[in-house]
């Protein structure tokens, strides 16, 4: 480890998820100069809509040994059994929880709070929303957001998600629809409110497929489950029929929708507390840029993937690791370079996963058999997304 081309310089990475807290942890404990800039309000205003995320031995949990929170992790993550079936309810596909932690699942609201928990007090600077970025004579960055005063930093990187305004200064490409629709559902007391799903989901995964459609539900610490339903669809779906989130119009879409679908996933959608939709959205990688400033991106600000494949997470957890490893190697003359060897990197690895899990995309909301589907993709491993 070598600091040098840090030594002085203030970091400043803009959004505070999963990805930009882990690389701002192993800044941090690498003797970086670093402040997380986040919109939210506050740590208990965390937007943290979604259920769980299963985080690999291989990829995943190593960025978060590098920031020395792996106790903590395996304190709150649980391996999680996978089950698949048909429509109708009939299991085809049932395996038992991997007890040797491969790839445990940790609620995200519980992953988000133990790396907060880890950062030095005032780390984090709330309620600050990113609106642009200019450049000093000097090259140091300024940064603008609504409302609040500027702030300067020597290195920006952008791990603001999907629709990140810092991309905009890297790469300036935009997030793509895929053709993929979701609803999104919780279920606060699965076991009292819909006993015959909760059976199916039996404290662990569930992913049901039929007729071009995928459900799949987590099941929470709390007990709670978690699921969404995806089929391919344009992105104005859910406009065309005119559709709310509320569950007065979301429940009846449904019955129709699915409506050859086993009693007990009705019964589950009829006590879902909540409904959110989503376009489910991916975003191109920049091979080659030119590197001219001290700024990238991270996470799915670089190269939001869709969830099927089970692996957008864990890539951006690798990106905080390679690029904190990248920035005190101590191999690079710049910061410049040090950035071009990480997104040389990144864009390969990241390619492989976008690659991967468009494949899954269209294989799971193909009419292919649960085995089939299962060789096709690799394993029935699938995201929140």
């Amino acid at each position: 480890m070598n600091l040098y081309l840090l030594s002085n310089k203030q970091i400043a990475i803009i959004g505070g998820g999963p990805v930009g807290l882990t690389l701002a942890r192993i800044l941090q404990l690498r003797g970086a100069a670093v402040t997380v800039y986040e919109r939210d309000a506050s740590a208990e205003a965390v937007r943290t809509s979604g259920g769980t995320l299963d985080i690999h031995a291989e990829d995943g949990q190593l960025a978060l040994e590098a920031a020395g929170v792996t106790d903590e992790f395996r304190r709150l993550a649980r391996p999680t059994a996978e089950r698949m079936a048909d429509i109708h309810g009939v299991i085809s596909i049932d395996e038992p929880a991997d007890a040797q932690f491969e790839r445990p699942e940790i609620d995200r609201l519980d992953l988000h709070r133990l790396l907060l928990d880890s950062l030095a007090p005032g780390t984090v600077v709330w309620s600050q929303n990113f609106q642009v970025l200019e450049t000093q004579p000097d090259g140091r960055f300024v940064l603008r957001f609504a409302g609040q005063p500027d702030r300067v930093a020597d290195i920006v990187i952008g791990a603001n998600g999907a629709r990140s305004r810092v991309r905009a200064y890297v790469t300036g490409l935009e997030a793509e629809f895929t053709g993929t629709v979701a609803i999104q559902g919780l279920i606060t007391d699965p076991s009292a409110q819909c006993p015959a799903f909760a059976a199916l989901v039996n404290g662990g995964n569930l992913l049901a497929r039929g007729e071009g459609k995928m459900l799949f539900a987590h099941t929470k610490a709390d007990g709670g489950i978690h699921y969404y339903i995806s089929s391919r669809q344009p992105a104005d779906w859910f406009a065309h029929h005119g559709l709310t989130p509320e569950p007065a119009a979301v429940v009846p879409f449904l019955a129709a929708e699915l409506a050859n679908w086993a009693p007990l996933y009705h019964e589950a959608f009829r006590v879902t507390a909540e409904f959110a939709f989503l376009a489910v959205q991916r975003v191109p990688l920049a091979p080659g840029r030119a590197v001219t400033r001290p700024i990238t991106l991270v996470g799915d600000a670089a190269h939001a993937m869709t969830p099927f494949a089970g692996i957008g997470v864990n890539i951006g957890l690798v990106d905080a690791l390679t690029l904190a490893d990248h920035l005190t190697s101590g191999q690079h003359a710049t910061v410049e370079a040090a950035i071009r060897a990480y997104e040389a990197a990144m864009n390969e690895y990241a390619y492989a996963a976008q690659q991967m899990s468009a494949e899954a995309e269209l294989i799971i909301h193909s009419n292919l058999s649960a085995e089939e589907m299962i060789s096709a993709t690799r394993g029935p491993r699938v995201d929140e997304p």
